[in-house]
């Protein structure tokens, strides 16, 4: 996590440095049944995760 942190802490002084936006993140975890795989139709196609302990992780993140 440390290192993590190191890293994105670094890229957002390059990006201010050239006005560009910072990057946020955040970790949560988590564990229960999910289905994960590519949704939608050819032309758009969106990789995710979904179920009950998506939607609370998605909450503990914040």
């Amino acid at each position: 996590m440390k290192a993590t942190r190191a890293g994105i802490d670094h890229l957002n002084q390059t990006r201010r440095r050239n006005g560009g936006p910072e990057l946020g993140y955040g970790i949560g975890l988590h564990v229960g049944e999910i289905l994960w795989g590519n949704i939608g139709t050819a032309g758009r196609l969106d990789f995710t995760a979904i179920g009950k302990a998506v939607n609370l992780v998605s909450r503990i993140e914040g």
